[in-house]
């Protein structure tokens, strides 16, 4: 074993310096090194026979399965009481209260929800004209409800938000979902009167009977904008075409992702969900494959996590040294790992390792080739990477490590002072 003390020098010189007075450097005997190994402390949670929406749809956000049929399903199981409220509306009590006397005048004289629907339906459509601002625009363009019941323009956002609040004020239930509409962004409602859920799209005057997905052929919900289930522990909802978590309600040292709520499978843990600094381990069943668009950005979500599991039959993710990966890259680093061993791989290119503060010791496997240019970077207190013989490492491999950063290289993983 060789070490190579960087000393913040170029690599690729150093090396050549280095390796050239191979016996300079002897095996530091006192230097010991542990990499963790699962030792799992919980169990994993275990399949429930719970309905599996990715796997019942097989095409998420497809006009015909995915996101209308999820939609669909989820909002007749749990029913109209999670359309009772505003949610993420941006709005006043003042504006909502302004809002709400124009809206009871216009309602004047229907004696049905029915009919009190249609009328707001047909106001936000006919007086509300579609305005995208452009780059040189004065105006200060909103999508909240109120200035778009006094401005009445706005995209499909807007529309969305200002049906919304006006049927709230009418006891109507309604939930604003996201998603696309013939492969383009679009916002939109879900409406249930008459004992029956509504596709209700007010930017294109177009209503729809949920339980008729072919009818409204096109639009795709990927995000419903409204809890869908609570228990003591957690709050779930439906984003980028998952049942996930949105709330972690009571954080403690070890989070336990389950595995179902409402009777639907849990496939996605959302990062928005938590903030929870007392939290050290995190534990994924085989049922989560994804962090939503999140992946390795979640650790600032939770960033005293040390270590993370993910149950190995999970056929998505897999953990590996505190490290969780997907499709065979790097998804997710516990933030408070302080030792790494990097999955085999011929190849790490850059960032495959960056800003993680807690980091110490960085091993490359037997079988690696090359180490890429900024493959760890700025992890200013790594000390030491040890890296099998012949590895080819590129300039600025390692950069803004710590200062008495160093290179250990040689057949490292039989030593016994590396405890694998």
């Amino acid at each position: 074993m060789r070490k190579h003390y960087a000393f913040l020098l170029p690599i690729a010189a150093f090396l050549a310096a280095s390796c050239a007075d191979s016996d300079k450097y002897a095996l530091d005997l006192d230097n010991e090194v542990t990499v963790q190994k699962p030792q799992y402390t919980i169990e994993f949670p275990k399949d429930d026979g719970s309905t599996n929406l990715m796997s019942l749809y097989d095409a998420p956000g497809n006009m015909y399965g995915g996101g209308p049929k999820t939609v669909r399903d989820i909002l007749n199981k749990v029913g109209p009481s999670i359309a009772n409220k505003l949610y993420n509306i941006n709005i006043t009590d003042e504006e909502y209260n302004e809002i709400k006397n124009y809206t009871d005048s216009l309602v004047t004289g229907s004696t049905t929800d029915a009919s009190k629907y249609t009328k707001i339906f047909e106001y936000v459509y006919g007086n509300t004209t579609y305005y995208v601002p452009s780059e040189v625009d004065t105006i200060q363009v909103s999508q909240d409800p109120y200035f778009v019941f006094k401005n009445k323009m706005a995209v499909c956002q807007g529309y969305a938000n200002l049906l919304h609040v006006m049927l709230h004020s009418q006891s109507i239930p309604c939930v604003n979902v996201n998603g696309m509409m013939q492969g383009f962004g679009h916002a939109w409602n879900y409406v249930y009167v008459n004992d029956k859920w509504y596709v209700s799209d007010p930017t294109n005057n177009k209503r729809f009977t949920m339980d008729d997905v072919n009818s409204y052929y096109g639009y795709a919900p990927t995000m419903i904008d409204a809890q869908i289930y609570e228990d003591e522990n957690f709050i779930y909802g439906y984003k980028y075409n998952h049942v996930t978590i949105t709330t972690v309600k009571n954080p403690g040292e070890q989070l336990v992702v389950p595995f179902s709520a409402a009777g639907f499978t849990l496939t996605s843990f959302d990062p928005d969900s938590i903030n929870g600094e007392n939290i050290r381990e995190l534990y994924l069943g085989k049922n989560i494959n994804t962090f939503g668009d999140y992946g390795a950005l979640w650790s600032r979500q939770a960033p005293n996590i040390e270590s993370v599991y993910v149950d190995p039959e999970n056929t998505m993710m897999e953990s590996y040294s505190n490290v969780i990966y997907r499709d065979k890259s790097i998804y997710y680093v516990a933030p408070k790992a302080t030792v790494i061993e990097m999955k085999p791989a011929e190849y790490y290119g850059k960032e495959t390792l960056k800003g993680l503060e807690s980091l110490e010791i960085v091993i490359f496997p037997e079988g690696t080739k090359t180490i890429g240019a900024w493959a760890i970077e700025k992890c200013p207190n790594v000390k030491q990477v040890y890296v099998p013989e012949g590895v080819e490492i590129e300039d600025n491999a390692f950069a803004e490590v710590h200062p008495d950063f160093e290179i250990i290289t040689g057949e490292y993983t039989n030593i016994p002072q590396i405890k694998m």
